[in-house]
């Protein structure tokens, strides 16, 4: 996990290099559509995992900022247990004045594959996510997100989950205003 998250900052930290100069901020606008990867690193109950998601998303014009609509395949393997995470995440987000920082919040629920050798299960995770995503030009970000998920159908007993992920994209079709 930990090479994961140096690979991750490594990534970003050279877009951030590489990224042309320009005298205008880069900003997010309606129509982009945004591609990225991010890792995590879970907290359950004391127990700590890492993972690693794939997601794309859509923007679109909002009351005082931008709607996004964004689907998530996130995979954890830990001792024998595999997880496979499918999540739809419907969230918010404006620049934080003339800056290219966006500050976000996402209501999520998904579906969670969970397997042991040959024994499957189901969860449901539902919650929310607030994050920051930082424009490094207008087709490339970094995004930090924390996460609350309210993991429900286990066997036992629901139980919350709390995520730190960072993560980088691509943006396509960034252009037009808000």
């Amino acid at each position: 996990m930990t090479r994961i998250v140096r690979i991750v900052v490594a990534t970003a930290i050279g877009a951030v290099s590489v990224a042309p100069v320009r005298a205008e901020t880069p900003s997010l606008q309606a129509g982009a559509i945004e591609s990225g990867i991010s890792g995590s690193l879970t907290i359950v109950e004391g127990s700590t995992r890492g993972s690693v998601a794939l997601d794309c998303g859509l923007f679109a014009r909002a009351p005082g900022g931008l709607a996004s609509a964004t689907v998530e395949i996130a995979y954890s393997h830990v001792s024998s247990l595999d997880l496979l995470d499918v999540s739809a995440l419907v969230g918010w987000t404006r620049p934080l004045g003339s800056t290219s920082l966006y500050p976000l919040v996402a209501l999520a629920g998904g579906v969670r594959q969970e397997w042991i050798g040959s024994f499957a299960d189901a969860r449901y995770p539902v919650g929310f996510d607030v994050g920051l995503r930082a424009l490094v030009s207008t087709r490339a970000d970094v995004r930090l997100n924390y996460r609350l998920r309210r993991v429900l159908n286990d066997p036992v007993d629901d139980f919350t989950e709390h995520e730190i992920r960072i993560g980088i994209a691509l943006l396509f079709r960034n252009r037009g205003g808000i």
